[in-house]
């Protein structure tokens, strides 16, 4: 929960540009290069996510995509 007030203050629509041009989505401000897909820059999409899907009130992909980021490498310093 301090993740999602730090990052959005809780707010689930909230989208962010980046110096390097990608996006952060939703209450968890997912960025774009590494983890979901915005079709509008280079996209690892690791979460294999739709960045708008970040944006939904339904958080069962943001949260899939949360596990996926906490347990790989770098762990909590993704943010």
């Amino acid at each position: 929960l301090c993740l999602a007030f730090v990052e959005s203050s809780f707010n689930l629509s909230k989208v962010n540009e980046n110096a390097d041009g990608s996006f952060d989505y939703g209450i968890f401000q997912i960025n774009s290069h590494y983890w979901c897909n915005d079709y509008q820059s280079h996209s690892e999409n690791i979460c294999h996510e739709d960045c708008k899907e970040l944006l939904s009130p339904n958080l069962l992909s943001t949260i899939n995509c949360v596990k996926k980021i906490v347990s790989g490498a770098g762990g909590m310093k993704n943010w």
